[in-house]
């Protein structure tokens, strides 16, 4: 490289004394004029790795893609399900009016403290009020259509559902296991599967306008998705097999529903449908031999969610993580108590209907 002064030089060497799988190990070091400058390890790659990385990535965002589909499409056949027991008043309407206002303000609270990060995706060959108009009114649609959808699907599964039991120190510490266990086989399938990147620290709670609510909210916000998503699957397994008495091959619902899940978070397609099946088939098993004990997910979830976010505190990616992600565990534990102490009250019916000509006579 020549410079105005003086001509830099970069020598690669091959290092023989470290052997790859493919591709080459390499050491680089930098002389600026006369003097050494940098010395650091890089692997050269070669092209058709390269290509099958692209070709791999490509397949597993399409999946993803058709996975995504098939979540949205789900959703929208128990919206309509769910508007159907509203009609047939197989609905609890005080669980919709009272979780859609709670979840359109938290959603809201997450769309506004992660304006910065939203700003800087903005680009800049197009004018900036269009992009700013366009940033808040899709915010505000999406938030609100999300709050109206979850809330009328829990107020279906809460009074379609058998939620109910006794809240004794067993059940709650029972419900804690659960979710811990879960989070054991997660972890223990990890270690038996080859890593194809190490794991990275989390640094997007300092996206935020605030950093000490992103993580509590976002955590919450996953909390309620999951718990949605899991107790539609369980309630419409419960509606399609009468209890488990009929049809269960109806509960292949729950394997298709790991599988789903689940490969998001794998890059390896074989990795991928390994972990899904597996996490499919504990769906599945939990359910048959723990029907009656269904009441206790929102407990089993917000332990094994807490655990993740107290990893994240441990690790200590940045200054002041041990105290937003060990305020962000508190967030699931709090509302999966909430979520156990309704779901366990007494059933109510939605809205009365009003009067007929007939019955008023």
């Amino acid at each position: 490289s020549q410079r105005p002064a003086r001509r830099d030089w970069t020598f690669v060497f091959a290092d023989r004394t470290r052997s790859l799988p493919r591709g080459e190990a390499r050491v680089a070091a930098v002389v600026a004029g006369d003097e050494v400058s940098d010395v650091y390890r890089l692997v050269h790659l070669p092209e058709d790795w390269e290509r099958d990385e692209r070709s791999r990535g490509n397949l597993v965002r399409v999946l993803g893609i058709i996975g995504g589909i098939l979540l949205a499409l789900g959703a929208l056949a128990a919206a309509v399900v769910a508007l159907v027991g509203w009609s047939r008043r197989r609905f609890s309407a005080r669980t919709f009016f009272w979780l859609a206002p709670i979840l359109f303000l938290l959603q809201l609270a997450a769309f506004f403290n992660g304006w910065p990060a939203m700003i800087s995706n903005l680009a800049t060959a197009q004018p900036l009020s269009h992009q700013l108009l366009g940033l808040i009114a899709g915010g505000l649609i999406g938030t609100l259509f999300l709050s109206l959808l979850l809330a009328l699907l829990f107020g279906w599964v809460r009074a379609s559902g058998r939620w109910s039991g006794e809240s004794t120190g067993r059940r709650i510490a029972l419900g804690v296991a659960m979710g811990v266990v879960a989070k054991g086989l997660q972890v223990l399938a990890t270690a038996f599967t080859s890593a194809r990147a190490p794991a990275w620290p989390e640094f997007g709670a300092l996206d935020n306008v605030l950093p000490v609510l992103g993580p509590l909210i976002q955590a919450v916000t996953q909390y309620v998705i999951l718990l949605c998503v899991l107790l539609v699957a369980v309630s419409l397994v419960e509606v399609l097999t009468r209890g488990w008495s009929r049809r269960r091959y109806a509960g292949g619902l729950l394997i298709l529903l790991g599988v789903v899940v689940q490969g998001a978070d794998v890059e390896g397609l074989g990795e991928w449908l390994v972990k899904g099946i597996l996490l499919g088939a504990v769906l599945l098993a939990a359910y048959v031999y723990l029907r009656a004990e269904a009441g206790l997910i929102p407990l089993a979830l917000a332990s094994y969610l807490a655990l993740g976010l107290l990893q994240q505190a441990v690790d200590q990616p940045y200054g002041g993580a041990l105290l937003h992600y060990g305020l962000a565990a508190s967030g699931p534990l709090i509302a999966g108590w909430l979520f156990w102490r309704h779901l366990g009250g007494p059933a109510e019916e939605s809205l009365p209907r009003a009067p007929s000509s007939a019955q008023q006579t």
